[in-house]
């Protein structure tokens, strides 16, 4: 009989330990995963939700509002200089309520200079994103997208 262990792995203790790649089949089993078995995978079917872009004017003003798409991460870019602040607010019921992103209590995704960051990953099916800004000196590019 041959041994399994590859050639180029030393095995002082005469065994290896064994690891493999599960998932839940939908019963509650366990599916090993292998040649004949793929790991399951989420095929996106829908395209990103068109950004919002533009400039931004000294005063205050509320960009939006922006329909994100589930699944994927929203993005706020904003470029160049200004004396300001851009908060990103989040919205469940068609913009009526509109709240600040929030992480561990402290606010979340507020901007006081040029930015391009991920600032939510959105899981739920409706929501819609907002900028308020209350731009005092500057006119800076935005972009909120995904």
């Amino acid at each position: 009989m041959m041994s399994s262990t590859p050639p180029e792995i030393e095995n002082p203790a005469r065994f290896v330990t064994q690891h493999v790649v599960a998932f839940d089949d939908g019963t509650g089993r366990a599916k090993t995963v292998g040649a004949t078995v793929p790991l399951p995978v989420e095929i996106r079917t829908s395209a990103a939700a068109v950004a919002l872009t533009g400039i931004l004017a000294p005063g205050k003003s509320l960009i939006g509002p922006f329909a994100a798409v589930p699944g994927r991460a929203v993005w706020v870019s904003l470029e160049g200089s200004f004396t300001g602040t851009v908060r990103t607010l989040r919205s469940v019921d068609g913009g009526v309520t509109k709240l600040g992103l929030t992480m561990a209590g402290q606010s979340w995704a507020v901007f006081t200079a040029a930015g391009n960051e991920p600032v939510a990953e959105e899981s739920g099916a409706g929501a819609t994103y907002y900028l308020s800004c209350d731009i005092a000196v500057g006119a800076p590019a935005y972009r909120i997208g995904q």
